[in-house]
């Protein structure tokens, strides 16, 4: 997924590096109108959104949907899956050191 994303220029959206521009703006005349910065950002985002959406699981795809911009699903990605990491890191960590402590006991015997 990222070297798509990083390939077709658009990582900067996921990355906070494109920020959201406003919805609106104040035209000469003191009106507000809609931002046509905004209108060609979400446009590019929900692309975004559409892309990451399509690769994951229903599982997955479950837990992000009430976010609604792409970093903020990438964010929620990112720091599921990390905990996710870090949880299995530890426990294999716990299994090696059940094991090492196994195996020094039945060598000393």
């Amino acid at each position: 997924m990222l070297p798509y994303l990083k390939g077709q220029k658009v990582f900067d959206y996921i990355d906070g590096t494109v920020q959201q521009p406003a919805k609106t703006i104040t035209a000469s005349d003191g009106s507000t109108i809609p931002n046509p910065s905004f209108a060609n950002w979400e446009t590019q985002d929900n692309l975004i959104l559409t892309c990451i959406d399509s690769s994951l699981s229903d599982e997955v795809l479950a837990q992000i949907t009430h976010y609604s911009t792409s970093t903020e699903v990438w964010i929620a990605l990112s720091t599921a899956f990390a905990s996710q990491s870090r949880a299995k890191t530890i426990q294999v960590h716990s299994q090696l050191s059940t094991l090492y402590s196994v195996e020094r006991k039945s060598n000393h015997k």
